[in-house]
Order: structure tokens, then sequence, then C-alpha cells
């Protein structure tokens, strides 16, 4: 099958964002950069949640201040490059 790639920016409301998406997998990857910080709180890592993509419909992205503990007070904007 063809390779499918996809460019967006997305906001995070209260450290996450679900980005719908039809063409991503069980098997998409996300890349991201950060394109403006916005927020009060330290953001240790911005991270795409790969265990969270649903077939033809999303993915999700969020921001984090430890391994797994979001950073809600976090709405920055992620530029990101799906892939699969």
């Amino acid at each position: 099958s063809a390779l499918k790639i996809r460019t967006g920016i997305a906001t995070l409301v209260g450290g996450t964002v679900t980005v719908s998406d039809a063409a991503t997998t069980v098997s998409t990857k996300v890349f991201l950069t950060l394109s403006n910080a916005n927020t009060t709180t330290l953001t240790t890592e911005y991270e795409h949640v790969y265990a969270n993509n649903v077939n033809g419909v999303s993915f999700e992205l969020r921001a984090n201040v430890a391994a797994g503990t979001i950073n809600t007070a976090d709405v920055s904007t992620l530029n990101y490059v799906a892939i699969n």
C-alpha cells in the first residue's frame, strides 16, 4: 500500500488533544514539535499516545510532567507529522 503522510497543527486542552484523522491505523506513527509553548507548569515531554490510535478515526497527543502524568495546565500548540 502507498505511504500516507499528513501534517497539521493541534492545540492542547488540559494537556491533551485527540486529532481526527480518517487515515489513522493502529500502526500510525506521529512525530511532534512544539510550535507555541503555553503552560504555567513545566512539561517534560510531548508525546503521541500510540496505544490510543483508533483505526480510521483519530490519534492522541499529550503533554506530560512525568512519565504518564498529563500536564493539565498545558494548552500549547504542537506541529505534527503522521505517517503510516
